[in-house]
C-alpha cells in the first residue's frame, strides 16, 4: 500500500508542477484539480484546497495538517515519507512560481527515491513471504508423513 501512495503522491505533484508551469491557475484550484489512483490521497489534495477556498486567511500548511489528520487512517507512509510532503507543503504558497516549481521537483525528486526503496522493499518481503511459506508447507508435510 506505501508504494501504491508514494506513486500517486508522485502523479498528484506532477499534475500540480504542470498546473503550476502552464496554467498559472490559483492554488486552491490546482489543488481541487489532482486525480490520484488512491482515494486517501486524492481526498487530502481535495480536502485541502476545500479548507482554503472555504477560510480565506487559514494557511496551506494549516488547511494539509487537517486534512492529514482526517485522512491518517487510510495512509501507509512512513515518518520520512510524510516529512517530506510536509516539507514542501509548508512552503507551498509563501513563494513566486519559480520557486514554487523548485519545491515541487524537489519534492518530486526526493519522493522518487523513497518510492524506488519502497518498492525494493516489498519486492524483497514478497519472497520472504513466498519462501517462508514453502518452508512452512514441507514442514507440515513431514510432520504428516
Amino acid at each position: 500500500m506505501r508504494v501504491s501512495q508514494l506513486d500517486s503522491l508522485i502523479n498528484a505533484l506532477k499534475a500540480l508542477d504542470l498546473s503550476v508551469s502552464y496554467s498559472g491557475a490559483k492554488l486552491s484550484d490546482a489543488l481541487n484539480e489532482i486525480y490520484c489512483s488512491d482515494s486517501v490521497i486524492e481526498n487530502m489534495f481535495v480536502k485541502t484546497a476545500d479548507y482554503l477556498r472555504r477560510d480565506k486567511g487559514l494557511s496551506v500548511k494549516s488547511a494539509w495538517s487537517r486534512a492529514e489528520r482526517e485522512s491518517e487512517t487510510g495512509l501507509y507512509l512512513s515518518d520520512e515519507d510524510i516529512a517530506v510532503m510536509n516539507g514542501f507543503i509548508y512552503s507551498l504558497g509563501g513563494s513566486d512560481r519559480e520557486n514554487e516549481l523548485k519545491n515541487i521537483r524537489a519534492a518530486l525528486a526526493r519522493l522518487g527515491v523513497l518510492y524506488g526503496e519502497a518498492r525494493d522493499s516489498a519486492v524483497r518481503c514478497e519472497r520472504l513471504y513466498k519462501s517462508c511459506g514453502f518452508l512452512i508447507g514441507a514442514m507440515a508435510a513431514l510432520i504428516f508423513f
